[in-house]
C-alpha cells in the first residue's frame, strides 16, 4: 500500500475519533472554540479536497452540510478516505490514473502529516477535557447565583473555567438604565485591583506581571504607584487607556475570546495572539494559588476551589457592578462569595439611591 494512502487512512481514524468525541453529551465547546475548530477542520478539508483532485482523474465535488462540527469532521473523514482510495488505485495503475510527480508527493506527505498531528491533538484535547473531565453543571450554578454559569472550559487535569453571565431580571433592568453612563470605569482611566490569597512573593510577582500583560492587551497602561495592603495581598492601582473607546471594546472582546479558548490548543487568527497569550499567562500564574480575584476595569476574574478542584469565573461587569466594587472593594477579598456579594451590593445600592432605606451588604465579606 502507498505510504501516502496509509497516512490518509490514519487521518480517517483520527477524525472519526474526533467526531465521536464531539458527539458525547458532555461535550459543549464555547462559541470561540467552536469557531476556531470549525475553521481548522475546513482548512484540513480544503487541503484534502485539493490533493484528492490531483489523485483522482475525474473528480466531482459533492455538497456537504455545515450544521455541526461533528458533521464537518465526518466530511473530513470521507474526503481523507476517498483520497486514500484514489492513491491506492493510482498505485495499482487502474483506470489510467496519472502518476503523481515527486514534488507533489513530498508536499502531500508534509500536509498529511501536519493534518494528522493537528486532528489527533484536537481529538485528544476534547476527550481529555470535555469527555473525561466531567463538570457538574447543576452544582456550579449554585456557586454563581444569581448569575448563570456558561461557556465552560474544563481544565486539563481537573477543574474548569466558566463565564458568569446574565443575572436576575431586576439587576439586568437596573444595568440597562445605567448603560448610557460613560463613567471613568468605561473609558479614560480604570481601576486595577488584585487580591491574591497567598504571601508567597514569587507567586505574587508572577500573577501581578501576568495581570499587567493583560492590562496592556486590553488597551491600557498602569500608572502611578499601587496601594498594597498585606495579609495575603490586595493591590490597587489605576490604568489609563492608550486607545479610543471603539478599540477598547474590540480589545475586551478579543480578551473574552481568549478566555473561551482558555489554553485549548486551537489555531487562532494572528490578530488574537497577543490577547490569547496574555490570558493564558494569567491562567498559568493563577495555578500557583488557591484564591484570587482580579479586576481590570470591566473585566473580573475570580479563582477559588469548588469541590476540591480549581475554578475560574470570568465576568464582564456592567456600570452598576463596577460602581458597587468601587464602593465595596472588600468584596474582592472573598473570592468564594464575590459574585453573590456583588449582586447583593448592586441591589443594596439601588435601594439606597431609590430611597428605600436598604442597607448595603447586610452580610459581611469575611
Amino acid at each position: 500500500m502507498d505510504p501516502l494512502s496509509d497516512l490518509a487512512y490514519d487521518i480517517v481514524m483520527s477524525v472519526e475519533r474526533l467526531a465521536a468525541a464531539l458527539q458525547e453529551k458532555n461535550v459543549k465547546l464555547p462559541p470561540a472554540a467552536q469557531e476556531e475548530l470549525g475553521y481548522s477542520l475546513l482548512e484540513v478539508l480544503r487541503k484534502l479536497d485539493s490533493y484528492r483532485n490531483r489523485a483522482e482523474r475525474n473528480f466531482v465535488r459533492t455538497g456537504r452540510t455545515e450544521h455541526s462540527l461533528e458533521c464537518l469532521a465526518y466530511d473530513v473523514a470521507r474526503s481523507a478516505e476517498r483520497l486514500a482510495v484514489a492513491l491506492q488505485a493510482r498505485n495499482l495503475t487502474l483506470l489510467g490514473y496519472v502518476k503523481l510527480h515527486p514534488w507533489v508527493r513530498k508536499g502531500m506527505r508534509r500536509t498529511l502529516h501536519e493534518s494528522l498531528r493537528q486532528l489527533n491533538s484536537y481529538a485528544d484535547q476534547i476527550e481529555r477535557r470535555f469527555v473525561q473531565n466531567h463538570v457538574d453543571v447543576h452544582g456550579v450554578q449554585g456557586e454563581v447565583f444569581p448569575y448563570q454559569a456558561g461557556r465552560f472550559v474544563p481544565f486539563l487535569k481537573h477543574g474548569f473555567l466558566a463565564f458568569a453571565e446574565g443575572g436576575p431580571p431586576g439587576l439586568l433592568a437596573l444595568a440597562g438604565q445605567a448603560a448610557s453612563d460613560e463613567s471613568e470605569t468605561t473609558v479614560g482611566e480604570v481601576a486595577v485591583e488584585i487580591y491574591i490569597g497567598s504571601e508567597d512573593e514569587s507567586k505574587i510577582k508572577k500573577i501581578v506581571q501576568s495581570a499587567q500583560q493583560l492590562i496592556e492587551a486590553l488597551g491600557y497602561e498602569e500608572v502611578g504607584e499601587p496601594e498594597i495592603l498585606r495579609g495575603s495581598i490586595f493591590r490597587r492601582s489605576r490604568a489609563v487607556a492608550q486607545v479610543g473607546l471603539d478599540e477598547l471594546k474590540i480589545q475586551l472582546m478579543k480578551v473574552e475570546r481568549g478566555f473561551e479558548l482558555a489554553q485549548l490548543d486551537l489555531r487562532q487568527a494572528e490578530v488574537n495572539v497577543k490577547e490569547s497569550e496574555a490570558v493564558s499567562g494569567l491562567l498559568v500564574s493563577l495555578e500557583g494559588v488557591d484564591r484570587a480575584c482580579i479586576r481590570i476595569g470591566s473585566l473580573l476574574v475570580v479563582k477559588y476551589k469548588f469541590g476540591g478542584a480549581p475554578v475560574v469565573f470570568v465576568r464582564t461587569l456592567n456600570q452598576l457592578e463596577m460602581h458597587a466594587l468601587t464602593r465595596f472593594p472588600e468584596i474582592q477579598t472573598n473570592p468564594e462569595r464575590a459574585l453573590s456579594l456583588l449582586a447583593t451590593a448592586v441591589q443594596s445600592l439601588s435601594d439606597l439611591e431609590g430611597g428605600d432605606g436598604g442597607t448595603a451588604l447586610s452580610e459581611g465579606t469575611n
